[in-house]
């Protein structure tokens, strides 16, 4: 926040939300650096419209997600969030800019490669009968969920059978994030993806089935790495398409 002239009013419904997406943009986006001092409360509240206990809530929420901290009698002074945010800040980071950021997409990606062939491994060890089956229900898909609905149900429930709950509820975080959606339809649009994947699927969980744990690791590797690769040119092939677009438009004008 430079300057009281920079601020824009927020709409009267959800505001302490209005003002915590606005200011994490801004740091987020490099407006707003590390140990900067945010204006004065009163001239904040008065900026964005909004009583000063909303923005109070809203300051709280900043600081829970690692962006701001709050030093009573002093100020609010911005926060790097490299070194004290949370996970809730990926979907934003993904999206910077209005489109999928790169780095931070293959630094998912790493970060699924390195942690879901162990959760298959240790699935394979530790299911019972009931996980089983409902992988096996999951799997023979009767139409009542969508594409991308089963294939994170079948992550979710290999996770459950892993019997790793801190991995699960982060599981659930990334499911429940909304951009997880976003690439598993780019993915998914390509037909000999969707292919590859049922064929990755069965072999998984029969390795679960049979309690081969190195095979589900294994098998689990092979299918992150394919999905990667197939993620990734799928994006290129876009990016490329709308370069290319915008340099016909440009040279039509």
């Amino acid at each position: 926040m430079k300057n009281r002239q920079s601020l824009v009013p927020l709409q009267k419904t959800r505001l302490h939300e209005g003002i915590v997406s606005l200011i994490r943009n801004r740091i987020l986006s490099g407006e707003l650096l590390p140990g900067g001092k945010l204006p004065a409360e009163r001239d904040l509240a008065e900026g964005l419209a909004v009583n000063r206990s909303t923005l109070r809530e809203a300051m709280k929420k900043l600081e829970m997600l690692g962006l701001v901290e709050i030093r009573h009698g002093d100020g609010v002074y911005v926060m790097d969030y490299l070194q004290s945010g949370n996970l809730e800040l990926l979907p934003d980071l993904m999206r910077a800019g209005g489109r999928i950021n790169r780095d931070i997409l293959r630094g998912l990606l790493d970060l699924r490669r390195l942690i879901l062939p162990d959760v298959a491994f240790q699935a394979a060890i530790n299911r019972t009968g009931n996980d089983l089956a409902e992988l096996e229900r999951v799997i023979r898909h009767d139409g009542s969920r969508s594409r991308n609905e089963r294939d994170m149900e079948i992550y979710r429930l290999i996770a459950r059978a892993s019997k790793n709950i801190p991995f699960l509820l982060v599981l659930n975080f990334f499911n429940n994030s909304g951009f997880v959606n976003e690439l598993l339809d780019i993915y998914f649009s390509d037909s000999r993806a969707v292919a590859r994947t049922e064929r990755f699927y069965k072999e998984i969980v029969a390795a679960i089935r049979e309690r081969k744990r190195e095979k589900a690791k294994g098998v689990m590797l092979e299918l992150l790495l394919f999905a990667e690769k197939k993620t990734i040119a799928i994006l290129d092939t876009k990016m490329h398409g709308n370069e290319s677009r915008v340099m016909t438009d440009a040279r039509s004008r």
